[in-house]
């Protein structure tokens, strides 16, 4: 009797349903990034992330500093050629101490000395020039992504 009980109690917390959170990402096909973006390019990291003076928020409440990584093109495949670009996307400013971020945003940091693989990326122009993801700056992993195979 008292094993049914155990069985029993151990079946419906397992089977209850518990309160899950998430957030949605983007989930566009290459057609609709390469559809919406100003500039489409295979192009490989030559400087090291870096931070720019710009602060703000992604997802409402998550700080974050805004930073520019340098690229080499490699190959346009939409927009105009261009030897170099500047990538404007964001990094997580530090959060106080015993405060943690659940589903955060999926950014991108860029060294050229330790990454030397390409990236298929999908960019809107800013208005100051610089280049930004097509998909957005909160999943920067939906409009950059590593491509392999391609010899340096």
């Amino acid at each position: 009797m008292k094993r049914t009980a155990i069985i029993t109690a151990i079946l419906m917390a397992i089977s209850t349903a518990h309160p899950a959170s998430g957030r949605l990402i983007d989930d566009r096909t290459f057609e609709q990034l390469f559809a919406k973006a100003d500039f489409v390019v295979i192009a490989r990291p030559t400087s090291a992330t870096h931070d720019t003076r710009e602060r703000g928020f992604l997802l409402g409440n998550l700080p974050v500093i805004g930073v520019i990584t340098e690229f080499q093109t490699l190959l346009v495949l939409k927009g105009a050629k261009r030897e170099r670009f500047m990538l404007h996307h964001y990094r997580e400013a530090p959060l106080p101490s015993g405060v943690a971020f659940v589903n955060g945003p999926t950014l991108l940091s860029f060294d050229p000395k330790e990454d030397h693989r390409p990236y298929l990326l999908f960019l809107v122009r800013e208005p100051d020039g610089r280049l930004a993801p097509v998909a957005s700056q909160t999943d920067l992993d939906v409009s950059v992504r590593q491509v392999g195979g391609i010899a340096e």
